[in-house]
Formats: structure tokens, C-alpha cells, sequence
């Protein structure tokens, strides 16, 4: 059985190996910019993670089947705009049904914090994640173009 626990300021540091999944995950299926993910070092990200945390704008749960951990989120919200920043489900749980429990979780989170806007990014070449959050009814609402220097 899958359960939903949000983590405290001081365990964040714990998503570490997953942040680094996730990176390499993004490797894999950027079609710009393979290599160039973590954008900034995971300590980094950790950190700022952990500072939303305490200021009281962000909430990082993780996805665990009673022994190990299996997935992750992040979402943040100023005002009334929130964005989803990170969820990742390890490999093994992938299509059964994991990521729609942690995103319904979010969506249930979120909707409790009268927001106007809610919004995510997804690595371009990351279709699978793409079609996954039109499920829920996300679509695009800008493009971003990056130049390696």
C-alpha cells in the first residue's frame, strides 16, 4: 500500500538520491540540453527546498510503499499563482498508478489555497510526463527557449 507523508524541513535532505534520478531522468530524455541537467547543484536545491519550507510556501511529500521511499513532490504558491515543481516516480512503479495518486494528492492540497493559476514545467522531450498532465487539464501557457553558453 502506497502512502503520502510530508516531509519536514530538516528530512528534505533526504530526496537527495531522487533529485538525482530525476536529473538523470532528464538526461535522458531532453532533446535539448541532454547533460546539462541538475541546473543548479542538488545540495542547492535542497536548500532552497528547505527554505520554502520554513517560509511557508512550500510542501515536499514523498510516496512510500511502508519500506522505501518510491516518489516525490513539490509544489509552491505566492499569491495566487502555485506551481507543481517536482513529481517523480522511480521506474519501477511507473504506469501503475503512482503519479495519479501524488498529483491528485496535490491537486487536493492546492485547491485548498483559493489559487488563480497553477502551473508547471516539463522538459522538452519528456512526452510521456506532457500527456500525463493534460489529463489533468494543463496545457501550454508559454514557451521558454534556452541557448547553451
Amino acid at each position: 500500500m502506497l502512502t503520502i507523508e510530508i516531509l519536514p524541513m530538516e528530512k528534505v535532505g533526504a530526496l537527495k538520491p531522487m533529485l538525482m534520478e530525476l536529473a538523470d531522468h532528464h538526461n535522458q530524455v531532453a532533446v535539448n540540453f541532454q547533460g546539462l541537467y541538475p541546473l543548479l547543484n542538488i545540495d542547492e536545491k535542497i536548500q532552497i527546498l528547505q527554505q520554502g519550507i520554513g517560509a511557508g510556501n512550500t510542501v515536499a511529500a514523498i510516496l512510500s510503499d511502508g519500506s522505501n521511499w518510491q516518489g516525490f513532490c513539490v509544489f509552491s504558491h505566492t499569491g495566487g499563482c502555485g506551481s507543481i515543481d517536482y513529481l517523480y516516480i522511480r521506474q519501477a512503479l511507473r504506469g501503475q498508478g503512482a503519479g495519479k495518486l501524488l498529483m491528485q494528492w496535490m491537486l487536493e492540497q492546492l485547491g485548498q489555497l483559493r489559487l488563480t493559476l497553477l502551473e508547471l514545467k516539463v522538459v522538452v522531450g519528456n512526452e510521456q510526463a506532457v500527456r500525463f498532465y493534460e489529463q489533468y487539464g494543463f496545457t501550454a501557457r508559454t514557451v521558454t527557449l534556452a541557448k547553451r553558453i
